[in-house]
């Protein structure tokens, strides 16, 4: 699965910040859960909207628990200890948590 987000690489403008809010939303949407995240718009989650981030946050958590359990099975049937896959989960999340809080300065 490839997923391609059309991004501004250098977001300048508060215009800049919410397109690629809304590019990340529309392709969790269209791309991962392939179910429609319109209750989650970039403006809302841009300008800090509990309710839009916290609906986002869960929709990370809900890829998280997911990523974890594919992991798990995958380490233990490929040998490999599970928590070296926990830990690269985990940075996953840090990461897009870092973002959502800091977005220009990523």
């Amino acid at each position: 699965m490839s997923i391609r987000v059309d991004a501004v690489d250098n977001p300048l403008t508060i215009e800049d910040e919410i397109h690629n809010c809304q590019a990340v939303v529309d392709s969790l949407a269209m791309d991962v859960r392939n179910t429609p995240l319109s209750h989650i718009t970039g403006h809302d989650v841009v300008a800090g909207d509990c309710t839009a981030i916290g609906d986002l946050l869960e929709v990370f958590s809900g890829l998280m628990e997911f990523m974890l359990e594919e992991i798990s099975s995958s380490a233990s049937s490929n040998g490999m200890h599970p928590s070296l896959g926990n830990a690269f989960v985990e940075f996953i999340i840090c990461i897009l948590s870092n973002f959502l809080l800091c977005p220009t300065a990523f």
